[in-house]
């Protein structure tokens, strides 16, 4: 019972958060003694000599005498009060690294036990998002996959529930959460089903359906929809309604994405019109031309839609003409004329464009094609791995709604939450891929695409105050990461802060370095940072940021550094006593959006997502020194200590980045940044 109880789906999540980051070799072995991880520098060297160690043992305690007199330290892990596995590792360093995998191994045991209808629900959350985003399966997703029970290879369609209230717009203030619990509940969702919240007001189902065609599954889905919002009309009181959209069906979980791309193609063009329940092969035409490049669709349509614009009226009835299969009698009753004022305009359209949509199928088909390119939608998706109360979650949020606003509902920025890992750089990785259009997220994730560069930004104690780092990040930073962002598909858009990153300790204040010594303290995932702790006589050990409370608990770590939101929000301060105030560093995110859908983009919508981000950025900026000094207050009541090093002690902090300075590979950046802050200084005597 205790060997299936460490199954796969907690063995791989194990093994992604552990990455690189374990230095000293482990294995961990089921109650049967079967090793079913290995990790750690030279870990199957010592998974080989471990194995040949214990052959002859006939259970788990001649297991541990064997271990013990072969200088390996050998340990039980609990989880739920019951043995699950047994971590071996050498002596000389296992106690630490037993204790580092134990946190990991209960955290992800306790998520995947049976019971937490919160945390299914942050599975099913976190699968649909990655089938729906990216062709790629990888560990994360099949974990869900495996905890969840889902056969991989079936047929599936998806189908996008969007919750719009009598504004038009996506609307999480609606009870949203509750209509996938009662689906569930309510015997209209197979056992097949993949579903899930994907952002607010939208619900994702991967739908297990009959057959490739369409007409086998299209009456189960309209039956499903019409149940919802059924549902949703009673619990809106009538103020919000539900539009369906379903894509076609695909063979294997790795295709999803492609049936997610048609539904949310349908909901980008015909969403807003409420109570729908529309289907992609009805609409194949205007799903294929989409999929041109966007200059071409441009230039088929450009002709036509230039001698269109010289007047509205008659502009508004090519529009509705062709949304009306080119009937003029339906037209007239859409605009509320009479059908002869309608073929009056039809003969002044024929005179602007040369079409005669009314008898030729080729000019009513470059009609259509005209019509989707003036009216189509951008809807675009943006990710983060942070908690979404974080600055940057709000911030995106923020962005999106500028975008809807200064669109008039035409650009849609859709927010998930990847994770709460704060791995970016997966994150970074769905959006070279085309799961997300934008993402916001630590700019170390920018390494592989700036030859390294973006490591610069966390040398210690590089910016003085906020305003310093804006500068010059506008003014260096920017322009010296541009050029090879753009190589790599990338656009960089601006940085964003979640403020100051504070030192936390337990038992005695952080003052000086000296402080550090011996500490066990978690960092990002930066050469810069562990070098420089590591120098100063401190265990860094980068660990999954949302393994942090865990690991302080059992204590892993005993020190950590994260602005003042996230130690409140992800409750640090209740095995921290100390916070130290350092300008050590000052937290860069980049906001980035992929280059090819920025090049999607017409000229107006890039100039006005431009605008956006320029005041997101602003926004961000103001909240995230609000929300920080909130926090702060917060954690003070709560029995935290603040402590400000005085000048003396600042100034053996600055001397004791001097070595990594000087030892700074990437020589010529850091030199520009040094120039653009003297330039910030003069400009401000």
């Amino acid at each position: 019972m205790g060997a299936s109880y460490l199954n796969e789906s907690v063995i791989s999540a194990v093994s992604r958060a552990v990455g690189h980051s374990l230095d000293v070799p482990a294995c961990v072995l089921d109650l049967e003694l079967k090793q079913r991880l290995v990790l750690g520098g030279g870990g199957e060297r010592f998974a080989a000599d471990l194995s040949r160690l214990l052959e002859s043992a006939s259970g788990p305690d001649e297991a541990a005498r064997i271990a013990d007199a072969a200088s390996v330290y050998w340990t039980p892990c609990e989880a739920d009060g019951r043995t699950v596995c047994y971590i071996a590792a050498p002596a000389e360093r296992g106690e630490l690294a037993a204790a580092y995998l134990k946190v990991l191994i209960q955290a992800e045991c306790r998520m995947d036990a049976e019971g937490g209808a919160e945390e299914e629900g942050r599975k099913r959350s976190m699968l649909v998002s990655q089938l729906a985003g990216s062709g790629r399966i990888d560990s994360e997703a099949e974990s869900y996959l495996g905890a969840l029970g889902y056969e991989r290879d079936i047929l599936r369609c998806a189908v996008l529930c969007v919750v719009e209230t009598a504004s038009g717009h996506h609307d999480g203030e609606v009870p949203f959460i509750s209509l996938e619990r009662w689906a569930a509940g309510a015997g209209i969702l197979s056992r097949e089903d993949i579903y899930g919240y994907a952002d607010a007001g939208q619900m994702i189902v991967f739908k297990a359906v009959p057959g490739a065609d369409y007409t086998s599954y299209a009456g189960e889905i309209k039956s499903m929809a019409a149940s919802m919002s059924e549902y949703i009309s009673e619990r809106s009181s009538g103020l919000a309604e539900l539009s369906v959209y379903a894509g076609s069906a695909y063979q294997g979980v790795s295709l999803l994405h492609k049936s997610y791309a048609e539904a949310a193609y349908l909901y980008s063009r015909h969403g807003g019109t409420g109570g729908s329940c529309l289907f992609i092969n009805d609409f194949i035409f205007e799903w294929l031309y989409s999929n041109l490049d966007g200059a071409a669709r441009r230039n088929l349509a450009r002709d036509i839609s230039s001698a269109l614009d010289e007047n509205q009226e008659i502009s508004a009835t090519a529009v509705r003409l062709s949304l009306s299969d080119c009937s003029p009698i339906k037209c007239a009753e859409a605009l509320g004329v009479h059908r002869n004022t309608v073929l009056q305009r039809i003969r002044k359209i024929k005179e602007r464009t040369a079409l005669d949509p009314l008898h030729s199928v080729r000019d009513r088909v470059a009609l259509r094609a005209c019509v989707i390119n003036r009216t189509r939608r951008t809807v675009w998706n943006g990710g983060v791995i942070v908690q979404p109360g974080s600055v940057l979650s709000l911030g995106l949020r923020h962005l999106s709604e500028l975008l809807y606003e200064k669109s008039g509902g035409g650009f849609q920025l859709n927010i998930h939450t990847v994770s709460t890992s704060g791995d970016n750089y997966k994150l970074f990785g769905m959006l070279m891929s085309g799961a997300l259009n934008v993402v916001v997220g630590s700019t170390i994730a920018l390494c592989p695409y700036t030859d390294n560069k973006a490591l610069t930004l966390h040398l210690p104690f590089l910016f003085k105050s906020p305003d310093e780092a804006e500068y010059v990040v506008r003014t260096t930073v920017l322009p010296e990461l541009r050029d090879s962002l753009d190589e790599a598909g990338i656009i960089c858009c601006g940085l964003w802060s979640m403020g100051w990153r504070c030192l936390t300790s337990r038992g005695t204040p952080i003052r000086v370095p000296s402080d550090l010594k011996g500490r066990r303290i978690r960092i990002l995932a930066s050469a810069s940072i562990r070098d420089y702790f590591a120098g100063l006589g401190a265990v860094p050990l980068q660990i999954y940021y949302n393994n942090i409370k865990d690991a302080l608990a059992s204590n892993i770590i005993n020190c950590q550094e994260n602005p003042y939101k996230n130690i409140l929000d992800m409750e640090f301060y209740k095995y921290q006593d100390y916070v130290t105030e350092l300008p050590i560093w000052y937290s860069m995110e980049a906001l980035c959006i992929s280059k090819k859908s920025w090049l999607e983009l017409d000229v107006e919508r890039q100039e006005m997502f431009r605008q956006a981000a320029e005041e997101s950025g602003a926004w961000v900026r103001r909240r995230q020194v609000e929300t920080n000094r909130a926090a702060k207050e917060e954690l003070v009541r709560l029995g935290m200590k603040v402590i400000v090093p005085t000048d003396d002690e600042m100034a053996v902090w600055r001397r004791s980045v001097r070595p990594l300075y000087e030892a700074e590979s990437r020589r010529e950046f850091l030199t520009k940044i040094m120039k653009a802050k003297r330039r910030y200084a003069k400009s401000r005597r």
